[in-house]
C-alpha cells in the first residue's frame, strides 16, 4: 500500500472514531440529563410482598396490613386489605428500593384506585424522636389555584364552581387506645380525587402531602363537649392548619365531616347501652349507622339520600375482600381546645410529587408517577342555576263561616320546579372509560329543613296555603341539591363501584302574586 492510501485509511477511521465518540458523548448526555430532570420510581408488587423493597443494611420493614408498626390497630379489615390489583389498585408513586447503599429514611409509597378514584398513602417513620400527642392530622395541597382535583374533600355539599387547594383531616386514633406518634410505624392517609381535565394541558404541577402532630385536650361537636376523637374527621380547609392555630391560639374550629371510613369501623363505634365511641352526637351516630348498614345492603338499589340526606359516599365493587364503605357526610361545627407546644410535622415532611396526567411529564423534573394518566372518576363542573317559581294565587270570600257576609283574604302558593338537565354538567375521565363502564343517575333533593329530605319533589305541589282568614306567611323555601349516583362497572368482569356526590345548586326564587276574581 502506498503512502497516499494509507494516509486516506487513516483519515477514514480517524473520522469514524471521532464521530462514535461524539455520539456517544451526545447520548451520554441526554441520559444525564434525562437523570437529573425526572426520577421514575422503583416498581414492586405490593399484592403478594411480604416484606418492602429495603438495602441489605436496613432492618426488614414488613407490609402496612401485617407484621410489626402495621395498620391493623387503626382500621377494620374492609379497609386494611383493600389493596387488590383486580379491584382496580396501582402502584402511583414509590419512594422503596433496594438499589441504594444507605438505609432509607422515613420511604413511602401511594396505590391509586383507577375504578373509584381513591389514593392511599403509606408512609414508614423510621426516625426516633421522643413526644407526646393525642391527635395526628393529614394535608394534601396542590400547587395550582385553578385545578379542581380536591374538590371532593372538605365539604359535604359539593360546589362544583370553586377550586380547592388545601385540605386537611384528622386522623384516626389506634382502636386498641395507643399512642397515634411512634417511630417504625407505619402511618396512612386516604383523599378522593376528583377528575380534572385541564391537567392535560398543564406542565409541572405538584402535589404534596404532610402529616403533623398536636395535643387536644377537649373538643366539642355543636358545642357539646366530647372526650376524644376515634374517627377520621374531615376540616375545612383555610389558610391555616389546626396544629397552627393551637399553637398560636389554644383553640381552632371548622366546620366538621365524619369522612373515610369503613363499614366494620362504623360497627365497632356503638357502645352498648346507647352512645358511640366516635364521639359523635347520638342522633348523628345513628343515622350515620343505619343509613351505612342499608347503603351496604342495598347499594345499586337506588339513591338512600330520603334515608340518610346528603351526603357523599363510595359503596361496593371488592369481589377479593369485604366490600369497603367510605363516607362523608356533616357533622356540624367542631371547636378543639388544647396546646401547641408538642405539636410539629412528621420528619421528611411534606412529600411533592408530580400530579399524573399533565403533558409532558418526561420533561418534567423532581419524582414522576408510574401511572401518568389524570387521576379521578368524574367531576360537576359548575355551579348551575334552578329556577323555582312560586305562584301565590289570592282571592276575596264572603262566607266566612263565623262572620257571615264578611270578606276574608284565601290565599296559596305552588312551586313550580322546572324540567332539568345535570347531566350535561357532567366530566368523564377518559381513562375510566378505557377500563370501564359508567352509568351516570342523579335525583334533585330538596331539604325542608329539620331534617325532611324529598327526593324528586314534582314538578308542581302546594307549597303552603291559608283559608278563613289564616295569616298569610309563606314556609321558608327549600334549597335544591343535585345528587349523582355514579356506577363503575371494571371490564373485568369485578363488582361495580358506586359512587353518590352530592352538588350544590344556585337556587334562584322567583315569586308572583295573581288575584283571582272574588267569590
Amino acid at each position: 500500500m502506498n503512502i497516499t492510501k494509507l494516509r486516506i485509511v487513516l483519515l477514514f477511521i480517524t473520522s469514524l472514531l471521532l464521530f462514535s465518540c461524539n455520539e456517544n458523548e451526545e447520548i451520554n448526555n441526554n441520559i444525564t440529563k434525562s437523570i437529573t430532570r425526572s426520577i421514575l420510581p422503583d416498581e414492586f408488587d405490593w399484592e403478594v410482598a411480604d416484606t418492602m423493597p429495603t438495602p441489605r443494611n436496613q432492618e426488614r420493614i414488613y407490609m402496612p396490613w401485617d407484621g410489626p408498626g402495621s395498620l391493623a390497630t387503626t382500621y377494620g379489615d374492609d379497609v386494611l386489605f383493600d389493596y387488590k390489583k383486580r379491584d382496580g389498585w396501582i402502584l402511583l408513586y414509590n419512594s422503596f428500593t433496594s438499589n441504594t447503599n444507605a438505609p432509607l429514611v422515613n420511604p413511602y409509597f401511594i396505590l391509586y384506585n383507577k375504578y373509584n378514584g381513591l389514593m392511599r398513602f403509606y408512609q414508614y417513620i423510621t426516625t426516633s424522636f421522643v413526644a407526646t400527642s393525642s391527635s395526628m392530622e393529614g394535608l394534601i395541597s396542590i400547587s395550582n389555584n385553578s385545578l379542581k382535583m380536591l374538590n371532593f374533600m372538605g365539604d359535604g355539599i359539593i360546589n362544583g364552581g370553586k377550586s380547592r387547594k388545601v385540605y386537611k383531616q384528622i386522623l384516626p386514633a389506634p382502636i386498641n387506645g395507643g399512642c397515634p406518634l411512634a417511630s417504625n410505624k407505619w402511618y396512612m392517609m386516604q383523599f378522593e380525587m376528583a377528575y380534572d381535565p385541564n391537567v392535560k394541558n398543564l406542565n409541572n404541577i405538584s402535589m404534596s402531602l404532610g402529616m403533623n402532630y398536636y395535643d387536644v385536650t377537649s373538643f366539642k361537636f355543636q358545642g357539646d363537649a366530647k372526650g376524644s376523637i376515634n374517627g377520621t374527621i374531615g376540616l375545612e380547609s383555610d389558610s391555616k392548619t389546626f396544629s397552627q392555630e393551637l399553637k398560636s391560639f389554644g383553640s381552632a374550629s371548622g366546620k366538621a365531616l365524619l369522612t373515610g371510613i369503613g363499614k366494620s369501623f362504623i360497627d365497632n363505634q356503638a357502645q352498648k347501652g346507647g352512645g358511640n365511641k366516635l364521639g359523635l352526637n347520638d342522633k348523628i351516630f345513628n343515622k350515620i349507622s343505619s343509613a351505612v348498614t342499608g347503603a351496604f345492603n342495598s347499594a345499586t338499589k337506588g339513591l338512600p339520600a330520603a334515608a340518610l340526606g346528603l351526603f357523599n359516599g363510595i359503596i361496593g365493587g371488592s369481589k377479593t375482600t369485604s366490600q369497603p364503605i367510605n363516607l362523608t357526610l356533616e357533622v356540624g361545627e367542631i371547636n378543639l381546645t388544647g396546646t401547641g407546644n408538642n405539636s410539629g410535622s412528621l420528619p421528611s415532611m411534606p412529600c411533592t410529587i408530580k400530579v399524573p396526567g399533565m403533558k409532558n411529564m418526561s420533561t418534567a423534573t423532581g419524582i414522576i408517577p408510574l401511572y401518568n394518566e389524570p387521576l379521578g372518576i368524574f367531576n360537576f363542573t359548575e355551579l348551575p342555576e334552578i329556577k323555582l317559581v312560586v305562584n301565590t294565587y289570592k282571592r276575596y270570600r264572603h262566607d266566612d263561616p263565623w262572620n257571615p257576609g264578611a270578606q276574608i283574604t284565601e290565599w296559596w302558593s305552588t312551586l313550580n320546579v322546572p324540567q332539568h338537565a345535570f347531566e350535561r354538567y357532567i366530566v368523564i375521565n377518559p381513562s375510566v372509560l378505557k377500563v370501564a363502564d359508567v352509568d351516570v343517575k342523579y335525583d334533585l333533593i330538596a331539604d325542608e329543613g329539620n331534617g325532611v329530605i324529598v327526593t324528586n319533589p314534582d314538578n308542581y305541589y302546594v307549597y303552603n296555603s291559608g283559608e278563613y282568614g289564616a295569616k298569610e306567611e309563606l314556609l321558608p323555601h327549600p334549597t335544591f341539591y343535585v345528587q349523582f349516583k355514579v356506577t363503575v362497572t371494571p371490564k373485568n368482569g369485578d363488582g361495580d363501584y358506586v359512587i353518590y356526590k352530592s352538588f350544590a345548586l344556585n337556587n334562584k326564587w322567583v315569586e308572583n302574586v295573581k288575584w283571582l276574581p272574588s267569590l
